[in-house]
């Protein structure tokens, strides 16, 4: 472990202070005694040079662990990232580079689909570093996770005014109370020439995303047709899981055609993989298969592999072979993957088998050799044996 040096008193030193010790020390010690007080001292500032030293050092290691953890993050290999991320904690537990290491390790395990261990993460950098710039990341990925989990996220009262906040109660209060009322303060908010805050109107959208009834599924398609600002798009995307499909999916099929936003792809896909049945697993296939951004294919892969079923393994296994993009292909490997069933390590392996293309058979047991299940580790030393 690296030293952290305690705090040195500034005037210890001080060039005043030393000379007035050092004058002190000319009239009341001998020349040996004078002569042995400087090589004390001279042993004190070498000593304290190597301290700085060290602290030097560790800046540097954990700067190049960090840029280490980035690599093997670009390269998806979340475990390899995340085990050196967390030694670096180990090692340098006071560095003040340590709210970057926190922000990407939280970012691994949200990846790895540990989002109560990455919200701890986030909560650990927030609080020993409050006025880290790496704060509005960890915000963000905060409402990713929120998004994975279905909850949606809230402002906070440092977010919205006072005034907001009171507003956003007065609406909800009037709708319960006369519902016309409070339906004709909302087409104001979101109309054409309203003046109203964006946190006001993000507000009553979670207003309306509470509300399953035909009414609030309306207003949110309305706010979707005509809304400008991002975060309130992805809001009401949001806000319309779980309602009738036969009202949504047609919005929310023809958004993702015209949006190629990833923000917006991810919030889209959730509207649709929140309702339950075929309806939902047939529109995740036909975008994997036929979106003409390839961003949006891959979301759908990562959507597909998020229903973890028997269908979705089949369907997976089946759209690898229509693909010609490596990306996509290597996307299908980390679906099947990270289902972590017997059917999907069973897929996985079947496909590496029958890979030709050197770097997906490479990239799919690297997939395989982060697991433990017996099978694959059986499967892997034949592949071994083989290769020998």
């Amino acid at each position: 472990m690296s030293f952290i040096p305690k705090k040195i008193d500034p005037a210890f030193l001080s060039g005043n202070c030393r000379s007035a010790k050092l004058k002190r020390v000319v009239f009341s010690m001998s020349l040996f005694a004078l002569a042995f007080a400087f090589v004390l001292n001279a042993a004190f500032v070498t000593v304290l040079a190597q301290k700085t030293d060290n602290v030097k050092q560790g800046e540097d290691d954990i700067l190049t662990g960090i840029r280490t953890a980035k690599t093997l993050i670009e390269n998806e290999e979340w475990a390899k990232a995340r085990g050196g991320l967390e030694a670096l904690i180990i090692k340098y537990p006071q560095n003040k580079y340590l709210d970057i290491v926190y922000y990407w390790l939280a970012y691994t395990q949200f990846q790895q689909k540990n989002y109560p261990e990455a919200e701890q993460t986030i909560a650990r950098l927030q609080s020993e570093f409050p006025n880290s710039e790496w704060n509005s990341e960890a915000k963000n990925l905060l409402a990713e996770i929120n998004s994975k989990k279905g909850r949606v996220s809230v402002p906070t009262a440092q977010e919205i005014s006072g005034d907001d906040e009171t507003e956003a109660f007065n609406i909800q209060s009037l709708l319960e109370s006369d519902h016309p009322k409070g339906a004709a303060r909302i087409d104001e908010l979101f109309g054409a020439g309203s003046n109203a805050s964006v946190n006001l109107r993000e507000s009553v959208l979670l207003i309306l995303a509470d509300d399953k009834s035909d009414w609030a599924t309306d207003k949110l398609i309305w706010v979707l047709k005509t809304e400008k600002e991002e975060v309130l798009l992805k809001q009401a995307l949001i806000g319309l899981a779980d309602r009738d499909v036969r009202k949504t999916a047609p919005v929310v099929r023809d958004f993702i055609k015209q949006n190629d936003n990833e923000e917006f792809t991810d919030a889209a896909f959730y509207a649709l993989s929140g309702r339950n049945g075929e309806n939902s697993f047939a529109d995740l296939v036909y975008f994997a298969k036929n979106a003409a951004n390839v961003e949006v294919r891959r979301k759908s892969i990562i959507w597909l592999g998020e229903k973890a079923t028997a269908a979705a393994v089949r369907e997976l296994k089946s759209l690898y072979g229509s693909l010609t993009e490596k990306e996509l292909k290597e996307q299908v490997q980390i679906s099947l993957n990270e289902m972590e069933t017997t059917e999907s390590f069973k897929a996985l392996m079947d496909l590496i088998d029958g890979e030709t293309d050197k770097d997906l058979v490479e990239h799919g047991l690297e997939l395989l050799e982060q697991k433990t299940d017996p099978t694959i580790l059986r499967y892997l030393e034949r592949k071994k044996q083989k290769e020998n």
